[in-house]
């Protein structure tokens, strides 16, 4: 039977985990016997997130990256022993071809005659230092093989001309749906894939895709009296307060999904506002959200906690919350939205509610130069917002009291 190692080795300067198998029969070559073995890179990690005694990251590590690092191992772990046992040879060739068959992987060798974008972008899912962004590359080739098959198109890169690259654009728009959130991800794909052609081999007729935009449709979003019924509402179990608590939490904090349980652990009175300061995890930009009176009361009054949930059950609970309280069921990143709008409309600053809570970049467009200027800190800015929502009359927000004395 196979044995299977992980663990996490030293390659250029960073802590690549690796997953090594064994146990092969040998093969001869040139009259002697020789043991191979097959070895997997599964991406980077830091030494304080990986568990020694089960080989595997340790629960801090999977809260920020959702276990994400820990399924890829288990899964790979049980596709190699799947292909071991099915094999009809016990070679690490055998092996290795039924497990690519299983993993639904394709050695694609990329040749520099015929530029192949599938090919290329495979070369970069083998190359990649983490699980998410070979993920991104293996989804993104596997459209590309798509849109040849269905387009009886061939993607090499040599031979494409830039209305070529356009129509695979819209093509991608039209598959992902129009309110899909991916498409500035698939431009950025096949821009390098253009500057890689065009700088390792000297190919000029094609031109990154600059200012490309789709058209979307308006996003449902939550107003001021669909929070005052969130507010208002009694949860009936345990499960159900933790959902209205999160629910709060990304109406009231505009914090993204993936920062979630970091906002939580980080909330502490600072500069006599209760607040949560921590660096967000797209962008590494750092914010300091104010709990507002809503969000600290539904906190106390589960205990100050919150048990710990995947991203795809935060997802679940909150939209069985919302068809409970037959409000639109909106995407948790639309909560984010829905507190942009609301905020604006009380007359906040949108230079002060970026920084403080959202992270988004003020420092473009006409004001460039002129808000490049603003230095002011997160506890200016706190300031500036708690003293234009005390002239906010409660009308303004559905009765919803955003300030208190535990609050600022």
């Amino acid at each position: 039977m196979a044995k299977i190692n992980v663990n996490v080795e030293q390659k250029h300067g960073k802590n690549s985990v690796r997953l090594t198998v064994t146990g092969f029969a040998p093969i001869e070559v040139e009259g002697k016997l020789k043991y191979e073995r097959l070895s997997y890179s599964l991406g980077t990690i830091d030494v304080d997130g990986w568990d020694e005694v089960i080989s595997r990251p340790t629960r801090e590590h999977s809260k920020k990256d959702g276990g994400m690092l820990h399924r890829s191992i288990d899964r790979t772990c049980s596709l190699l022993e799947r292909a071991f046992v099915e094999s009809p040879e016990k070679t690490m060739t055998a092996v290795r071809s039924r497990y690519e068959d299983l993993a639904g992987l394709k050695t694609i060798k990329v040749v520099k005659a015929s530029l192949n974008a599938v090919a290329i972008v495979r070369a970069w899912e083998n190359e990649a230092e983490n699980y998410n962004t070979m993920r991104s590359y293996r989804v993104f080739a596997s459209k590309l093989e798509e849109y040849q098959k269905k387009k009886a198109a061939i993607l090499d890169l040599d031979k494409m001309k830039q209305g070529d690259l356009l129509n695979l654009m819209e093509w991608l728009a039209k598959r992902d749906g129009i309110n899909s959130n991916s498409q500035g991800t698939q431009r950025k794909h096949i821009n390098k894939l253009v500057n890689q052609v065009r700088k390792k081999h000297g190919l000029s007729h094609l031109m990154p895709i600059e200012g490309f935009r789709f058209r979307t449709t308006p996003k449902e979003v939550l107003d001021w009296s669909d929070v005052r019924r969130i507010v208002d509402h009694t949860p009936a179990t345990k499960s159900e307060a933790d959902y209205r608590v999160l629910c709060l939490l990304y109406l009231l904090t505009s914090i993204r999904i993936s920062d979630t349980w970091q906002c939580l652990k980080a909330i502490e009175v600072r500069n006599n506002i209760l607040c949560s300061t921590f660096r967000t995890t797209k962008g590494d930009v750092e914010v300091s959200p104010i709990i507002f009176e809503p969000l600290r009361v539904a906190l106390e009054a589960n205990g100050g906690e919150v048990a710990y949930r995947t991203e795809q059950l935060i997802r679940r609970g909150i939209a069985k919350l919302l068809a409970k309280l037959e409000l639109p069921n909106v995407q948790v990143h639309s909560m984010r939205r829905s507190f942009v709008g609301n905020f604006l409309f009380l007359g906040l600053s949108d230079h002060s509610l970026a920084k403080v809570f959202t992270s988004h970049s003020m420092n473009s467009g006409d004001s460039k130069i002129f808000h490049s200027y603003n230095h002011s800190s997160l506890a200016v800015a706190q300031r500036s917002i708690l003293n234009q929502l005390r002239n906010v009359p409660l009308s303004e927000t559905c009765g919803v009291e955003l300030l208190s004395d535990k609050v600022c």
